[in-house]
């Protein structure tokens, strides 16, 4: 009886932690503010290449922020493996503390949870690394 009691507790809190894993809100993909980063990197990844942007710029730190709250994103609530895709974008923010953005088509991944993109982005994406590339 003991054991069973411990049994159904441990798979009772283990169902508890899994789905709190897979319902993580994305308040913190939505909400990066210039406060939070004075630095980005942007690496852009294609079958044949990698080119990166620096930039500390405020006015495309800015620009950066605007782009990545205007996106539509939803928790993918189920593990997903690296997506296989041609190209790839990797934003690394750095100020008060580090995070990283990887898009990878209609996905991204925000330090290391997954999320869905309502929408499209890859023009937006390639205008967002055009305009800072020549910014430089």
């Amino acid at each position: 009886m003991k054991k069973m009691l411990i049994f159904i507790s441990l798979i009772l809190s283990l169902s508890i932690y899994l789905s709190n894993y897979h319902n993580v809100p994305n308040d913190g993909v939505n909400t990066i503010s210039i406060q939070d980063f004075n630095y980005v990197e942007i690496i852009k990844k294609t079958p044949n290449k990698e080119s990166s942007v620096k930039t500390s710029r405020k006015e495309s730190l800015e620009d950066i922020a605007k782009f990545i709250d205007s996106l539509d994103i939803k928790s993918t609530k189920k593990m997903i493996d690296e997506p296989k895709v041609d190209y790839k974008y990797d934003f690394r923010f750095s100020g008060k503390g580090k995070s990283y953005i990887t898009f990878y088509g209609n996905l991204i991944r925000y330090n290391g949870i997954w999320y869905n993109i309502g929408g499209n982005i890859d023009d937006k994406l390639n205008s967002l690394f055009d305009s800072l590339a020549q910014g430089i």
